[in-house]
C-alpha cells in the first residue's frame, strides 16, 4: 500500500492543527471538518486499498463459494449460538465487502468529529465486536504516526475475524506496534477493569443476546480517571434480524433493540448521553445492498450517575441531526 497519511511529512502548523482537533478543541463543527479533511482523504485511500486487497484474497481462496457451503454436524435449532458463531466464521473473509464505501466514510467522519485524545496524551481504545477491524487499524496507524502513546484492542466473537484483521493490519508495513486482537464475547471480555480511555462498539451490539451485560462490560472497561467515552453505533431497523441456513430456513431470530432501551440501559450504568445522530440511506446504501438505518450514540461514563436523564433533556434520536446517503 502507498499514500498513507504521514504526520512526519506535515508542516509543524498542520500537525498541531490536526492534533488540536484530535484533542478536542472548542472549534466550530465547520472548522473541525476542515481540519479533518486530510485524515478523511487518507481514510478514503486506505479503505479502497484494503477493500481491493480483500476482494483479491477472497477470489484466490474461494471465500465467495465457501460462504454458501457451510457444513455443520449438528442441528442449528438445537445449538443456535454455535450456529451464529460458525456463520460469522464462514462469512469473515468477505465481511469487509458487505459494507458500502460511503457508509464506511460516514461512520469514520462521525467518530472523528467526536474523537478525543485524553489530556494525558495516552489513548487506549477498546473495540467490542470489531469484525475485520478496518476502523481500528486506521486509528492504530493514525495514533502511532502521530506519536501518541496508544493501544488499540480489538475484541470479536470468532477467530476468523481476527485472522482477517491480521491480514489488513499487515498490508502496509512496518507492522503496527499498538494493536492487539482478542477472540471473545463482548458480554464477558478477558481484559482488566479500567483498561480503556474509550470504547468503540460499531454495529455489533444488536447481535448479542446479552447486550445488557455487554453494556456493563463497557462500563467496567473504562478507566474512571480518564475521559470514559463510548462511541456506539447500532441498527435501528424495525424488522427482526434472521440467521438462515444455506437453504433459506430461519434458525435464529434477533428482535431489534430499540434506541430508547439502549439509552435507558446506558443511564442505568451511569452513562450520560452526550450526542445522538440518526444515519439513514436508501436502497444500496446499507449492508448487502439494503437500506442504511443506524443510530450513533456518544456517551460519557459518570460514575456518580448520569448528569441528566436523556428523557428529561429530550434527547430524541428521531430528532437528532439526520445524514442521508443513497437514494
Amino acid at each position: 500500500m502507498n499514500g498513507f497519511f504521514d504526520f512526519q511529512k506535515l508542516s509543524d502548523g498542520q500537525s498541531k492543527q490536526i492534533l488540536k482537533v484530535l484533542k478536542r478543541s472548542n472549534e466550530s463543527r465547520a472548522s473541525v471538518h476542515e481540519a479533518l479533511e486530510p485524515l478523511l482523504d487518507d481514510f478514503h485511500k486506505f479503505l479502497f486499498e484494503v477493500l481491493n486487497a480483500v476482494r483479491v484474497r477472497c477470489q484466490k481462496n474461494g471465500s465467495i463459494e465457501s460462504m454458501f457451503d457451510l457444513k455443520i454436524p449438528y442441528d442449528p435449532k438445537v445449538e443456535p449460538e454455535r450456529f451464529i458463531r460458525d456463520g460469522w466464521n464462514a462469512w469473515a473473509n468477505l465481511w469487509p465487502l458487505i459494507e458500502t464505501a460511503s457508509t464506511y466514510q460516514l461512520t469514520m467522519l462521525t467518530i472523528l468529529e467526536k474523537f478525543h485524545v485524553p489530556k494525558s496524551g495516552r489513548m487506549r481504545l477498546v473495540s467490542l465486536g470489531s469484525g475485520p477491524g478496518i476502523y481500528e487499524t486506521f486509528f492504530a496507524r493514525l495514533l502511532q504516526n502521530a506519536m501518541i502513546d496508544s493501544k488499540v484492542t480489538c475484541v470479536d466473537l470468532v477467530p476468523q475475524m481476527g485472522k482477517v484483521q491480521e491480514f489488513i493490519v499487515n498490508l502496509n508495513p512496518p507492522q503496527l506496534r499498538n494493536i492487539d486482537i482478542i477472540t471473545s464475547d463482548m458480554s464477558s471480555v478477558p481484559l482488566p477493569n479500567g483498561c480503556a480511555d474509550a470504547v468503540l462498539c460499531n454495529n455489533a451490539l444488536q447481535w448479542n443476546r446479552q447486550w445488557r451485560k455487554a453494556i456493563c462490560e463497557m462500563r467496567r472497561l473504562l478507566d474512571p480517571d480518564s475521559d470514559r467515552l463510548l462511541y456506539l453505533f447500532v441498527h435501528t431497523h424495525k424488522q427482526a434480524m434472521h440467521v438462515k441456513t444455506s437453504t433459506g430456513e430461519n434458525v435464529v431470530e434477533m428482535e431489534p433493540i430499540l434506541v430508547p432501551e439502549i439509552m435507558d440501559e446506558l443511564e442505568n450504568n451511569s452513562f450520560t448521553i452526550r450526542n445522538t445522530r440518526q444515519i439513514r440511506g436508501g436502497d444500496g446504501a446499507g449492508q448487502l445492498g439494503g437500506q442504511l438505518d443506524r443510530a450513533f450514540i456518544l456517551a460519557e461514563l459518570t460514575h456518580w450517575g448520569p448528569e441528566y436523564s436523556w428523557r428529561k433533556a429530550k434527547v430524541n434520536i428521531a430528532a437528532a441531526s439526520l445524514m442521508k446517503l443513497g437514494k
